[in-house]
């Protein structure tokens, strides 16, 4: 059938017609509306005489053109549209982020950071200042002093952020950071050798995290290294400048803050005149001259080029302080970080039983053929028979660490079994038993260290690095019990590990360790346990600072028969006072410095088979 000319005319003009009704389903950024109208396109002019569109009932082929409105219409329509959403490529763009807002809280915090900041410094970074402390109240106390205002201070900021109720988990961490920060003011602890000072930095950061409901789990768990790494690195450093931000945020356009600007700004240039005067005054008044002496020599030490390099090193300490409390506080827990870790960690799991079960049954063999060849000189000390060929130093010393190790390894192991098992370890009974096979070859290996430390103690004495490796074995064992309990009944073991690890350091700490090695010592020398008394330890850990109690106890143990004078010059000192006696020397050293009722320690040598002096009599005297 021939086209006519209607028709013809008809399908020109449905090209020019924009459609009525998209047939695609809408998205988010899709436009419904007439699409060459809303892009700027106008449609083709109308003919002048235009043909009778058919009706609707018409059956014939021109009847789509008669569904097509006029060109004229949808232009029409178009200029009163709305204006079109996003393009469809932008449909998955992330949202803008939100304004960057500041609470009155933080901008005081910021501001008392500052304050922070330059005790930290004052307490831990300023040396020229080491012994007076923070204050003028000695190193100690000053730590204490400042430990109280970090906990005052993070706690305000927490309160007035919306956060007034603390976690139960922060109060524990908050108790250890005390704990530590308390033993080293009431006890100035030598044994601990700085780890309590070490881990008091971290302890303190964690709670702060924690306090502000920033861990991972809510709690302390097995994402522990991220919660670590989030506390001394990715929020303190990823807000380093936010300090600068809030304070530049909070004060920019307040009316106080330029009024705070005005007043700053006058002061230093009125300085010079408002000094002269105060100098006038001072030659008029000498009271007056006094009190002012003591602010000047204040403010001149402030000014000082060591008070300077203060100010200036505490300025990176605030924006790390306040990075770590206000970063916490804002980004909350890394909750996404926490769900891809456990995502990729269950991609982990694609070792077959059969290859977690053979790992572990070599290792447990490894031990059992240890253990049967090595029985008798592995357990020789806890009958008290050393191997033939061995001191009891030798014995003590050799192994010992490498014992330490060897469990540490064997947590290692059970830890990647459990990650990297398809099956649960719980769920196959081979598997599970060779895992706590596993555990109660640690725990032997850890019932061995023990006996040999017990054994070195019980010959030589307690030391320092002694008491610190007796409570890591304490701390290996309460890990192993852990992970046998939870091999046989799930639960949050790697929680208590490290709750048990921090309570029983934060528990050492408060001991005052150091007068139990002092006391220990004393007491196995005194009942004969000991041949020697190691007189450097007791006095590396304080013993002699009161020297009368010092010499009291050293009587009472009977250190003094037979000693040289190069024995009484390690453990007391030189002599304050030196005169010949009949065949030998008298030594006098004064016991403390009571002026009302002195007391005297008098000791006379005389010499001895070698021809060197040795101890003959001595006395404590008074008056």
């Amino acid at each position: 059938m021939k086209e006519t000319a209607r028709e013809s005319e008809n399908r020109s003009l449905s090209f020019a017609a924009p459609k009525t009704q998209n047939t695609r389903p809408e998205t988010a950024g899709s436009t419904t509306g007439p699409a060459p109208a809303a892009a700027g396109f106008e449609p083709p002019a109308a003919p002048a005489a235009a043909p009778a569109a058919p009706t609707a009932n018409t059956a014939s082929p021109s009847a789509p053109a008669a569904n097509a409105a006029s060109p004229a219409a949808p232009a029409a329509s178009a200029a009163n549209a709305p204006a079109p959403a996003a393009p469809a490529a932008y449909a998955g763009a992330l949202p803008p982020k939100p304004p960057f807002r500041v609470k009155p809280a933080e901008v005081g915090a910021a501001l008392g950071s500052y304050l922070l900041a330059w005790c930290y410094v004052k307490t831990f970074l300023d040396f020229s200042s080491i012994e007076s402390g923070l204050f003028g109240l000695g190193w100690d106390t000053g730590l204490l002093v400042f430990v109280l205002l970090f906990w005052f201070m993070a706690e305000w900021f927490c309160r007035l952020m919306g956060r007034p109720k603390a976690p139960a988990e922060s109060r524990f961490w908050l108790f250890c950071m005390f704990a530590m920060a308390l033993g080293r003011c009431l006890w100035h602890s030598r044994t601990t050798g700085g780890w309590d000072i070490f881990l008091l930095h971290i302890t303190a950061a964690y709670w702060v995290v924690c306090r502000a409901g920033a861990l991972a789990d809510g709690r302390t768990g097995p994402l522990l290294p991220l919660d670590l790494g989030r506390t001394l690195f990715a929020l303190p450093f990823g807000g380093f400048f936010l300090r600068i931000r809030t304070l530049w945020q909070g004060l920019r356009g307040k009316k106080w803050g330029r009024q705070a600007g005005v007043v700053l700004i006058t002061l230093v240039l009125v300085g010079p005149a408002l000094f002269y005067a105060a100098g006038l005054l001072a030659d008029a008044d000498d009271l007056f001259a006094g009190q002012l002496r003591g602010i000047l020599s204040w403010a001149e030490g402030l000014l000082s080029w060591q008070g300077f390099s203060a100010i200036l090193l505490s300025l990176p300490v605030g924006c790390w302080l306040y990075g770590l409390a206000a970063g916490a506080l804002r980004k909350g827990p890394a909750r996404d970080t926490a769900g891809r870790l456990r995502a990729a960690a269950e991609e982990w799991r694609a070792a077959p039983a059969l290859a977690v079960g053979a790992a572990m049954g070599a290792f447990c063999a490894l031990y059992a053929l240890f253990f049967a060849v090595q029985a008798r000189y592995l357990f020789g000390a806890f009958t008290g028979v050393l191997p033939q060929g061995f001191t009891a130093s030798q014995y003590a010393v050799q192994g010992f660490w490498e014992l330490c190790r060897v469990v540490l390894l064997n947590f290692g192991v059970l830890a990647a079994a459990a990650r990297l098992s398809k099956a649960p370890l719980r769920s196959r009974p081979v598997l599970k038993f060779l895992a706590l096979a596993l555990m109660v070859s640690s725990g032997l290996f850890v019932a061995v260290a023990a006996s040999k430390m017990a054994l070195y103690v019980g010959r030589f004495g307690l030391t320092c690095s002694r008491l610190l490796a007796s409570w890591f074995m304490v701390v290996l064992a309460v890990w192993v019990a852990l992970a046998i309990g939870t091999l046989c009944r799930p639960f949050g073991a790697v929680r208590w590990g490290v709750l048990a690890a921090a309570g029983l350091f934060a528990l050492l700490c408060l001991a005052k360790p150091d007068g139990f090695i002092v006391r220990t010592n004393l007491a196995l020398y005194q009942a004969g346990v000991t041949r020697e008394l190691d007189v450097s330890t007791l006095r590396r850990c304080g013993a002699a600072d009161d020297l009368g109690s010092f010499a009291r106890r050293l009587q009472r143990a009977g250190w003094f028969e037979g000693r040289t004078g190069d024995e009484l010059h390690q453990a007391l000192g030189m002599p304050d006072e030196t005169a010949a006696a009949e065949d030998g020397e008298r030594w006098v050293w004064e016991l403390g410095m009571n002026l009302i009722d002195p007391e005297w320690l008098v000791v006379t040598l005389a010499p001895g088979e070698q021809g060197d002096l040795q101890v003959r009599t001595v006395q404590i005297a008074q008056g």
